[in-house]
């Protein structure tokens, strides 16, 4: 396992990633508190399809803009 030296391009690149298309017949998973897309990053990583992710906490939601405003 490679050491990370810049955390920030590191998640950019995961989230662009979890962001192409994957294949139909892969599972799938709803995000429920998905808070700052961590769990997403997860699922895909793990092979899921995540159909949809839900954040309520403004808070939560602005962590994942921070860490992905380039890339929503």
């Amino acid at each position: 396992m490679e050491k990370i030296t810049d955390y920030k391009q590191h998640l950019q690149t995961l989230w662009l990633k979890h962001l192409e298309p994957k294949d139909e017949k892969s599972p799938t998973v709803i995000s429920l508190f998905a808070g700052g897309g961590g769990s997403s990053l997860g699922y895909s990583m793990a092979g899921f399809r995540e159909l949809c992710a839900i954040e309520y906490w403004k808070t939560a939601y602005e962590c994942l803009s921070d860490n992905f405003s380039s890339l929503l």
